[in-house]
């Protein structure tokens, strides 16, 4: 009975997934616009003349400076390097990692919910809101470090905190929500830390401060 309800639980994550997948790739074929044209020529700078601190303004028609991280830039690089100069290359890093993204909200909600088998439901069901969620679907599309990386960077960090893993997994899930966008950590801290504070769990506070002291 326990492998059946594992399997029925991994097929209908499957189902959510595809299904997601499909009104994703639906969407898929749009022009490029905003700061996407951004994202595009900061990513051939780095492909061509490994020169990531700069990219093209829209407003003035000049190279500026980039002032965020530049991790989402290299995996754009790296995929349409991989995989050529198409629409898919370039919006493959942000599908990828908002499945990523439907996976963890799985299984955090699996933590949250004690893994009790009849929650499960729940957890299935937290899936499929994010992934049915049309902000969810446009964030897959488009090229955007939000909706492209740090949702998942961060929610991984979430996910180990709940988990309550060792400290030097908060630090490498810290480096890479940190690596992703500046103001990353600074939002993901104050979130956790008034939950906590709401919650009184001392504990749980000690293990943050112990994971920003080992980055410092």
């Amino acid at each position: 009975m326990i492998i059946k309800n594992k399997i029925n639980s991994a097929s209908i994550l499957s189902l959510i997934i595809a299904l997601h997948l499909i009104f994703v790739f639906a969407s898929i074929n749009k022009p490029f616009q905003g700061d996407e044209v951004n994202f595009i020529h900061t990513t051939e700078a780095i492909k061509n003349n490994r020169n990531p601190s700069a990219f093209y303004s829209l407003v003035h028609p000049i190279y500026e400076g980039n002032s965020q991280p530049l991790l989402y830039y290299y995996l754009l690089a790296l995929s349409t390097t991989l995989f050529g100069d198409s629409l898919i290359a370039w919006r493959l890093v942000s599908i990828i990692f908002n499945v990523g993204v439907i996976v963890l909200v799985y299984f955090t909600a699996l933590l949250v919910f004690e893994k009790k088998e009849e929650n499960k439901k729940w957890a299935l069901l937290a899936s499929a809101l994010y992934a049915f969620n049309p902000l969810t679907i446009q964030s897959s599309i488009i090229l955007d470090i939000d909706g492209g990386i740090l949702n998942f960077f961060t929610l991984l960090f979430v996910f180990l905190f709940i988990k309550g893993t060792k400290p030097l997994y908060f630090v490498l899930s810290l480096f890479l929500v940190f690596w992703s966008k500046l103001t990353g950590p600074i939002v993901l801290f104050a979130s956790l830390f008034f939950y906590l504070a709401c919650t009184k769990r001392k504990d749980k506070i000690i293990k943050i401060k112990e994971s920003v002291f080992v980055f410092i």
